[in-house]
């Protein structure tokens, strides 16, 4: 596909994702003696997924409340790492926070079956799976260890970069590879399955991994790429799709202490407003974010990989986590 070609298709979605965006900017007037929840992310505010998203959430609460109860949001970080939000829900510290699935399997076993390798077929099955039984499944685990999620969506199907010094087109070019994978063993299996070397590094060492050779290269979705700037060290996309990454946005049990129960109920109700904006992002932020990566940072897309084979390739590691088997096989039967 050309880029030209390619700018022809992605232009709608670039304004979808403009128009999402602005959408979140309204604002409510704070009301007297308004109640200030606390919510943490670690997106930049702009050009990402969380960025938007959570702005949207925000006002939706204080639209719902007449202001009343008011979302103040802390993004970059800075209120600590993933793990340290998670951790902040389950202790009140942080009373709403969005985060990838990945970074609560500790809390939560069952949710890394999503982290299983070309799970999904297409979007329609991600969010059959999170409205399911599985989903349901993981809700109540979640609940059980102190974390009430509200709302899933995802920061979408991902994909491996890497530089003009080790070009992927074939599964043969996985071999050596020395790729960044978050801290799972699922995805230590994949990619050892592919012949890579997988070497587990923390989000925020990435980029100077990347920049200094350490890894070769590291595995994302569109949004993530552009937003981290990891297309600097990483021009090359590949389009492998070999998981699709969830979100879901928590909330603190304490925020019951803390608000009416009316106050509560509407802020359950402004998660499931949210929910077909947040999803329909999924989709429109990381289509923007291609656009802009090959249009205007002059990325290359790799098309050519053979799925198949790849998929042949991690086959075992279905295998080697029975444990997450009649998940999967529910989560099959929805395609």
């Amino acid at each position: 596909m050309t880029k030209k070609m390619l700018r022809m298709v992605m232009v709608g979605a670039l304004a979808g994702a403009m128009a999402f965006a602005g959408t979140a900017m309204a604002e409510v007037e704070e009301a007297e003696n308004a109640v200030h929840l606390t919510l943490a992310h670690a997106d930049t505010e702009e050009n990402s997924m969380f960025g938007p998203t959570m702005r949207e959430f925000a006002n939706k609460v204080a639209e719902l409340t007449n202001g009343e109860v008011i979302v103040d949001v802390y993004p970059n970080g800075q209120l600590g790492t993933h793990a340290e939000e998670v951790s902040g829900i389950q202790n009140g510290s942080i009373d709403f926070s969005p985060v990838a699935s990945t970074f609560v399997a500790n809390f939560c076993p069952n949710v890394s079956v999503f982290d299983m390798p070309f799970l999904f077929d297409n979007i329609d099955q991600v969010w059959a799976t999170f409205d399911g039984e599985v989903g349901a499944q993981i809700n109540e685990e979640l609940a059980a260890n102190n974390i009430e999620p509200l709302v899933w969506w995802g920061l979408g199907f991902r994909y491996v970069t890497t530089s003009d010094k080790h070009p992927i087109e074939t599964l043969e070019d996985m071999k050596g590879f020395r790729i960044r994978i978050m801290q799972s063993p699922i995805y230590q299996a994949m990619f050892e399955a592919l012949g890579s070397d997988p070497v587990p590094m923390d989000f925020s060492e990435l980029f100077t991994g990347l920049q200094q050779g350490t890894v070769d290269g590291q595995e994302n979705p569109y949004t993530q790429i552009l937003s981290s700037n990891f297309w600097e060290v990483n021009p090359i996309i590949v389009k492998t799709e070999h998981a699709f990454s969830p979100t879901v946005l928590m909330m603190s049990p304490m925020v019951a202490s803390k608000v009416s129960e009316e106050q509560l109920a509407l802020i359950r109700q402004a998660a499931e407003e949210c929910k077909a904006d947040f999803r329909q992002a999924t989709i429109d932020i990381n289509a923007a974010a291609l656009d802009t990566l090959i249009n205007e940072k002059g990325c290359t897309l790799v098309e050519s990989i053979d799925k198949a084979q790849f998929q042949e390739a991690v086959a075992p590691v279905y295998d080697q986590f029975p444990e997450y088997a009649d998940m999967v096989e529910i989560i099959r039967g929805l395609k």
